[in-house]
């Protein structure tokens, strides 16, 4: 009976540690600022990034390796709705998509 009440007791330890975990990466990956991480789906028409973020009226601030993944700015409050109205499939804050994320989504080089 004892080892019984111990495992739960660490599973609802480790459960709520996880979702603390999980909040707390998505509150810093949430997008809030300028900079945004933009990805459309990997199956996609090539550079199809560019347009989504043409047609939110944003900017390429750099272009990832991947064709379809860019990271964009805008001064405008709602481009990241506009982002994901226009095709977007995940928008990212930017310094925690480059710092989190494979270096082969990002270049170093800049547009």
């Amino acid at each position: 009976m004892q080892t019984s009440n111990n495992y739960k007791t660490y599973l609802l330890v480790t459960g709520n540690l996880l979702a603390c975990l999980v909040l707390v990466f998505g509150a810093m990956a949430f997008p809030s600022s300028e900079r945004v991480a933009v990805f459309v789906s990997p199956w996609s028409p090539q550079h199809k990034v560019f347009g989504v973020v043409a047609t939110a009226q944003g900017n390429i601030v750099s272009a990832g390796k991947k064709d379809w993944v860019a990271v964009a700015q805008s001064d405008e409050p709602d481009f990241i709705s506009r982002l994901y109205r226009s095709g977007a499939l995940l928008v990212l804050n930017a310094n925690f998509a480059t710092a989190c994320l494979p270096r082969e989504f990002f270049r170093k080089n800049t547009i």
